[in-house]
């Protein structure tokens, strides 16, 4: 139980690596009412992780941190300081974009962790990725009418993930589909406590050669993640 709960943390962290590349408008720094950037790194802030990454084949930094302030609080702060065509708030995230050049664009990701703090996702990235030069062939294949959203490379951790939208099914349809390819070539379930097609995913082991990991996801809307680490 305590594996599958750190493998699902792992795969949360990632899935929302994932996030900080979509393409949310992209905002000139002039049109707001002050600079996010100021705000931001004026804020103090815990270095929890920075690892160099490759995002549709392109090789970027990302670094997360955690500020020691709530997350209310923050937005407050960006909605006092900002402009509303600044920033694009859901839920219990915040994003917020800014070119830094023509071809160069700083990006923030901003999440509720807890009632006293905020873990910030940050990195500079092309202003356009190019489009996935395919799907990773260390994961499962595409469910049926599935486009390949985006591929992220972890190099230091051999980890790779995988995003998919388009597919056709509910998301039991789709985990189903996965689970059964993965299961027919020599990957377990590590989540017997509870079926796959009652969660939002699970985690496949298997050791045929050496240990690997597979943590498969999907929604309802047709889009889902996958992500796959061989341990050393």
């Amino acid at each position: 139980m305590k594996k599958r709960c750190v493998a699902l943390l792992l795969f949360c962290v990632l899935s929302v690596t994932a996030d900080v590349f979509t393409l949310w408008p992209v905002r000139r720094r002039e049109s707001g009412k002050g600079d996010a950037a100021a705000i931001l790194n004026g804020t103090f802030k815990q270095l929890l992780h920075k690892e160099k990454i490759t995002v549709n084949g392109i090789a970027l930094e990302m670094e997360i941190t955690q500020a020691d302030i709530p997350f209310d609080a923050l937005l407050a702060r960006l909605k006092n300081s900002l402009g509303k065509q600044d920033f694009t708030a859901h839920g219990s995230t915040v994003r917020i974009g800014y070119p830094l050049s023509r071809d160069r664009v700083e990006r923030w990701l901003l999440v509720r962790n807890g009632k006293d703090k905020t873990t910030v996702f940050h990195m500079i990235s092309p202003a356009k990725l190019p489009p996935p030069e395919g799907w990773p062939q260390e994961l499962p294949p595409l469910p049926a009418g599935a486009e390949v959203a985006q591929t992220l490379k972890f190099p230091r951790r051999g980890g790779v993930l995988g995003t998919f939208r388009n597919a056709a099914g509910d998301r039991r349809m789709l985990l189903r589909q996965m689970t059964r390819h993965l299961e027919g070539n020599g990957w377990i379930a590590a989540g017997a406590e509870a079926s796959v097609s009652d969660s939002g995913g699970d985690l496949f082991i298997r050791t045929r050669n050496g240990r690997e990991i597979i943590w498969v996801a999907a929604g309802d809307d047709g889009s889902g993640s996958c992500y796959y680490r061989k341990s050393k």
